[in-house]
């Protein structure tokens, strides 16, 4: 189980990386086009289109890298005053329900990649393909899912071992 949440991790800790630099060339592109507005009459051709595409790939690998580090909100107000067994067996049936929506998100991502890809989709400015931005955030979100069902999973175990519960309890606040 451990190892399985190791790779999990690396994966997520790549997509990070995607991210960074997903927001830092956004954050490039839109100060060079304000630059260029400010001096010269001109703009950089499609720069919202790119925006908007490094927006989708930056923000759901961003998902998946703050489900590994347990960053998403977690209201467990009631749960900590629950018994052991009961706190973590309602525990794993939200976590479940997280990780049905998750992966439902992620089915429909597939479902739109492969919709672009047969029908070429292409953007409206600059024509590039939509599939590629599609596949990426379908990945990401797949990525997601399997660390929601990962932690789904890790608390049904905590029902009946006491060091998995406590592992998932210090994250609580």
């Amino acid at each position: 189980m451990e190892r399985a949440e190791t790779i999990l991790s690396k994966i997520a800790g790549a997509l990070s990386t995607v991210s960074y630099v997903g927001f830092a060339f956004i954050t490039l592109l839109m100060v060079a086009d304000v630059l260029i507005r400010f001096f010269s009459t001109g703009a950089i051709t499609g720069a919202y289109e790119i925006v908007q595409w490094c927006l989708c790939i930056s923000v759901f690998s961003a998902f998946a890298y703050t489900q590994s580090k347990r960053g998403h909100i977690h209201v467990t107000l009631m749960l900590i005053h629950m018994p052991g067994k009961l706190r973590f067996l309602c525990y794993f049936v939200m976590s479940l329900l997280s990780a049905g929506g998750a992966v439902l998100l992620t089915y429909s991502i597939a479902l739109q990649t492969a919709v672009a890809y047969n029908d070429y989709y292409i953007t409206s400015l600059l024509r590039m393909p939509k599939y590629p931005f599609y596949f990426i955030a379908a990945f990401s979100s797949g990525v997601f899912s399997l660390l929601l069902l990962f932690d789904a999973l890790k608390s049904a175990v905590a029902i009946f071992n006491k060091k998995t519960a406590d592992s998932i309890q210090k994250d609580w606040v």
